[in-house]
């Protein structure tokens, strides 16, 4: 059997994903321009019921679960407590996927980049382009080189420069809210198992998980362009402070017991094009592919599912009937959850009184079967069928 040639750029969670799914059966070498696979100190993340699922398939999902802490209830309320809505997101999840966590980010890199061989990572390289050719892709390199591969995949993120030759399609485009965020050394006050939204005042919002039994992730949204920050960290952390003034108490002992050199400020940025994920024998996935805001998060969620489709659509077909037929099952999936992301983002963006207290009616109102169908597509996952179809059975 002729052993396919898989060149991946990047090694985040998608490339490093995808890398873990193709499994041994695959000559993979996988291009990072990082000296190392690091995520930054202060990031975690949502690893949803979806995303365990699909790393149950390559059996990693009970090793995933392990990393962190469980969601078992989102809350949403304002800056004074009031609730909005709550949702039993444990439940949802056991129910159409499998218990999801919160984690810290490195702590998720380092365990694929287990699964997926370190000795297939090339450091310090960058992959600058890429040639067509009869016989599969010409991948360029910085300093001039080049390798040969049957399958190129795009898994080099937000500013991807397979997309750019692929699509041709510019920048991403800058959100108008930029983030702060940290890790708490400290769990006291906070509500076990439950992801916490708070809507406060001039769209400024807060959402928090747990990522253990003494730490908690939180994030700070607040509307502008993007901007430097010239803030010290202790500076940054009093400007913090005036923003969720108010807020529960469970927010305001986070922030405190997080310290200010584990500050992190970042500007969000997001891809509203997405009508292709392939061309020949190049495929896109993760934020190369599909960059979205932070809504749901469910970013690394979907770069997972895109990788474990991708190598499951590989393993049934050859290179270029597989990758179209990754293409074809995962765009009604992603069409769909974007669709819900951009809504919400911009209903988060709201800072007209009326229009503020219009969402809050809405969200107190919205009957919870509602919420709950939403929540259960979100979760529906299943490699075996084409994610259009278990959207649409789901929705």
């Amino acid at each position: 059997m002729t052993r396919t040639r898989i060149v991946i750029a990047g090694a985040g969670i998608g490339g490093l994903t995808a890398a873990a799914a193709l499994g041994g059966d695959h000559d993979i070498e996988i291009y990072e321009r990082a000296d190392a696979v690091r995520g930054l100190t202060g990031s975690g993340l949502t690893i949803w019921g979806n995303a365990v699922a699909a790393l149950g398939r390559i059996g990693l999902g009970e090793t995933v679960q392990e990393l962190g802490a469980p969601l078992e209830s989102q809350l949403v309320v304002t800056e004074t407590g009031g609730p909005l809505s709550e949702s039993p997101i444990g439940r949802l999840q056991r129910e159409h996927a499998d218990m999801g966590v919160g984690a810290r980010r490195q702590a998720l890199l380092d365990m694929l980049l287990r699964a997926a061989g370190p000795e297939r990572v090339r450091y310090r390289r960058r992959v600058t382009g890429y040639r067509e050719t009869p016989e599969g892709v010409t991948v360029l390199l910085d300093g001039g080189a080049e390798v040969h591969a049957d399958i190129l995949i795009g898994a080099d993120g937000l500013r991807s420069v397979v997309r750019g030759q692929l699509l041709g399609d510019g920048d991403p485009e800058p959100l108008k809210h930029m983030v702060w965020r940290g890790i708490s050394d400290s769990a006291a006050h906070y509500p076990v198992g439950t992801v916490l939204m708070v809507y406060g005042r001039q769209a400024t919002r807060m959402v928090a998980w747990a990522v253990d039994d003494d730490s908690v992730c939180w994030s700070i949204a607040r509307n502008g362009a993007p901007a430097r920050n010239s803030l010290s960290a202790n500076d940054l952390k009093d400007q913090l402070r005036t923003f969720i003034r108010g807020f529960p108490e469970a927010n305001q002992h986070i922030l405190e017991s997080t310290p200010p050199e584990r500050l992190l400020r970042s500007d969000l940025f997001a891809r509203r094009r997405l009508d292709r994920l392939v061309a020949g024998r190049v495929a896109l996935l993760g934020d190369a592919g599909h960059a979205m805001p932070t809504v749901f998060g469910q970013g690394a969620c979907m770069a997972i599912e895109d990788a474990v489709v991708l190598a499951d659509s590989l393993a049934a077909e050859g290179p270029e009937a597989g990758l179209k037929e990754y293409e074809r099952r995962r765009m009604p999936r992603l069409r769909w959850v974007r669709e819900q992301v951009f809504k919400v983002s911009q209903f988060q963006e709201w800072e007209s009184p009326l229009l503020v207290t219009m969402r809050n009616t809405v969200m107190r109102t919205m009957p919870a079967s509602r919420q709950e169908a939403m929540w259960r597509t979100m979760f529906s996952f299943d490699v075996g069928r084409p994610a259009g179809e278990r959207a649409d059975a789901a929705g």
